[in-house]
């Protein structure tokens, strides 16, 4: 009678495995120490400027170019009021006129007034075009425009802001368009507080510039002297523009003596809008000539 064969002998224990959450958690640290040890070997830089002085002077040219302002907004607890027409803070208590007020990062418009964001373009080819969506100033006790309450990206290794390269538009409550890019948050030894913008005016320049294109020659044999002639006539534009935002500033400042703040937003921005389209109607005569130049005669 022949035995029966053993059974198989039972498998061993299987070696037990780490749980997931532990496995994750370990991931998690080693991710951890890899970025602390990254963070430390980056150098944290970024532009730095000093505030601007009140009584500043502008570049001749800073209608073309742009004009460079910083404003020390480090103060969490003051708003600092901005005039774009004047260049410069404002002095409290003659805030009147402001354009744009700063604190530490936030950036906010006036009442009736607005900003869109042009997305990420240079400053030199920013538009406003259809599309442009101007957003207004909300809250009270916390102000803030949502279309320029994102101008930065935080860096993770250095933890700084940094300009995400957006160009927005700033429509006053006189209908005055500007553009304006952020360069930098922070002053001297890397504090911050100290927004740093580049600005120029849009509208009147914008507008010149469709005109003259309108009137350039279309095609390829255009020569050098008509092209030489509508750069000179968009350069007295822009000289009329000068003197019709200077003239806007003394207006300004005059008024600001005799009317609150308020009233002058109301009916002196207006007014002095109003006188400035006046003065840019008056320059272009139905001939197609600008303040004496000939801008849209045909080749």
């Amino acid at each position: 009678m022949t035995q029966a064969a053993p059974r198989d002998a039972q498998p061993a224990s299987r070696t037990a495995r780490p749980p997931i959450p532990l496995l994750v958690l370990f991931g998690a640290f080693i991710v951890a120490i890899v970025y602390i040890v990254a963070a430390s070997f980056v150098r944290r830089e970024a532009p730095v400027f000093s505030a601007s002085p009140v009584e500043r002077t502008r570049a001749p040219n800073w209608q073309r170019v742009g004009d460079t302002l910083t404003i020390d907004a480090s103060d969490g607890d003051r708003w600092q009021y901005v005039s774009l027409v004047r260049g410069r803070v404002l002095v409290p208590p003659d805030t009147a006129g402001w354009d744009i007020a700063v604190q530490r990062y936030r950036v906010i418009t006036p009442t009736n007034a607005g900003i869109a964001d042009l997305g990420v373009e240079s400053f030199d080819n920013a538009r406003v075009d259809a599309s442009s969506r101007f957003v207004p100033t909300t809250g009270v006790e916390q102000r803030t425009n949502d279309a320029i309450n994102h101008w930065y990206r935080y860096n993770l290794l250095t933890h700084l802001l940094e300009p995400n390269g957006h160009v927005f538009a700033v429509r006053t409550p006189a209908g005055a368009l500007w553009k304006l890019a952020v360069l930098s948050y922070y002053c001297p030894r890397l504090e911050a507080g100290c927004l740093t913008v580049r600005y120029a005016p849009m509208a009147e320049y914008q507008l010149e510039r469709a005109r003259i294109a309108r009137a350039t020659p279309n095609k390829p044999g255009a020569s050098a002297s008509e092209r030489s002639r509508l750069g000179k006539c968009l350069d007295v534009a822009l000289a009329r523009d000068e003197q019709t935002t200077h003239m806007r500033g003394r207006n300004d400042e005059n008024r600001s003596a005799k009317l609150d703040s308020d009233h002058i937003r109301r009916s002196g921005g207006r007014a002095a809008g109003a006188a400035g389209h006046q003065r840019a109607s008056s320059a272009a005569t139905s001939d197609g000539r600008y303040a004496g130049q000939p801008c849209a005669s045909s080749v």
